[in-house]
């Protein structure tokens, strides 16, 4: 079972492929699991737990975001894979005013986030990413939430912010996690992964 367990196993980001479990046994499902809990050193849970585990989340409809949560930890499924994350914040109301060269701390652990300017562009730099914007007398503000659409380029057409997350790939647990850089009411980037396209 541990060799066909690293069939399943990614080690690069710990998670286990369920895209063929409905084909496999109870046992050989909970067998599996075990090992994957095992691999993120979780203690085993009861066999209560592992049921509960397989049908909330290993089993839920293909459109759901199902959590477990497992001891100080959280299992959730995304694009057939089962992933272990901390509790998260919920980020969603949280706006912070950026002061420019000030490196701001960002909230649960997001890590730090400065934005610097020239006359012609402001700058910001986010972990590894570094992202380059038109410059603005607006404020400009960090969020972490947005829900209407936008355009990427300049043929593109408007498209709902939840759709490029797909098409990116970003779980959506992730997604509430991304600094979203405001100027006044206008997102303009999701630092890292895209900016909005300028209509001037």
């Amino acid at each position: 079972m541990a060799a066909e367990f690293s069939h399943f196993y990614t080690k690069t980001d710990r998670t286990l492929n369920i895209s063929a479990f409905s084909r496999f046994s109870l046992n050989k499902q909970r067998a599996l699991l075990r090992l994957w809990l095992n691999e993120q050193n979780l203690p085993m849970p009861s066999q209560v737990q592992l049921n509960q585990l397989l049908k909330d989340v290993v089993l839920a409809r293909q459109d759901a975001n199902p959590e477990f949560l497992l001891t100080s930890k959280v299992i959730r499924r995304y694009r057939d894979k089962l992933y272990l994350t901390e509790k998260l914040a919920d980020l969603s109301h949280l706006k912070i005013a950026v002061t420019f060269d000030q490196q701001i701390v960002l909230p649960d652990n997001l890590g730090k986030l400065k934005v610097t300017k020239d006359a012609q562009s402001i700058r910001i730099f986010w972990n590894d990413h570094e992202v380059q914007l038109p410059f603005t007398e607006q404020q400009i503000q960090i969020r972490f939430s947005y829900a209407g659409k936008v355009r990427l380029t300049r043929k593109g057409a408007r498209q709902d912010i939840k759709k490029i997350w797909q098409h990116l790939g970003v779980p959506p647990w992730q997604r509430n996690r991304i600094p979203l850089i405001f100027y006044g009411e206008d997102l303009k980037s999701a630092v890292g992964f895209f900016n909005v396209f300028e209509d001037n």
